[in-house]
């Protein structure tokens, strides 16, 4: 969360000092931790980030693993964290959101997207959604669907075009999978 605040500060001050910049034309895109930034900054920042295209998020550290939640959401009692689920404040939402998920996501289960499918059906906002089936945590890099339709977003909301009728992007998912891991390996082990 503090981090959100110190970007939608850094994009007000960029917006002010360049004129080139639209401030009504701001977007985001994220997966994983991404995923729920991408989501909480159009809840939170609604002023400032109009689009955003939310895949596989994490959306509520109580629902994820313990290594991750404790490490990154800091000190405090069960009950406090509560708000930090993006459900808490989904009915905040004023912009455009697509949530992507893999059905088989391995890393973050479908129910972190569907519980903020739910706070936002209860708060009557519009949103997108695509839910894909048999894939995983890595659905932008591995389905050509799931991909095209997030850049189909932006480019409708963002750039308010219309993006190309059926436009296919191919590419051998498996080929991605091996190169993202051995990216991570890498990382990992320099």
């Amino acid at each position: 969360e503090p981090q959100l605040a110190d970007h939608a500060a850094v994009v007000r001050q960029l917006c002010e000092r360049h004129r080139f910049i639209d401030p009504e034309r701001i977007g985001m895109i994220g997966q994983s931790g991404g995923g729920n930034a991408t989501a909480r900054a159009l809840f939170d920042y609604g002023d400032i980030f109009k689009v955003g295209v939310a895949a596989c998020g994490n959306h509520d550290s109580n629902l994820f693993a313990a290594l991750w939640s404790d490490k990154y959401r800091g000190p405090g009692h069960p009950a406090d964290w509560a708000e930090q689920a993006n459900a808490a404040v989904a009915h905040k939402l004023t912009g455009k959101l697509l949530l992507i998920t893999g059905e088989m996501d391995e890393a973050v289960h479908v129910g972190h997207t569907l519980g903020v499918v739910d706070a936002l059906i209860r708060a009557n906002r519009d949103f997108d959604m695509l839910i894909v089936p048999n894939e995983g945590h890595s659905v932008l890099v591995t389905n050509g669907y799931a991909q095209r339709r997030a850049w189909d977003f932006l480019v409708r909301h963002l750039l308010k075009e219309t993006p190309p009728q059926d436009f296919r992007i191919e590419f051998d998912s498996h080929a991605m999978y091996r190169f993202m891991k051995r990216c991570a390996r890498e990382v990992r082990n320099p």
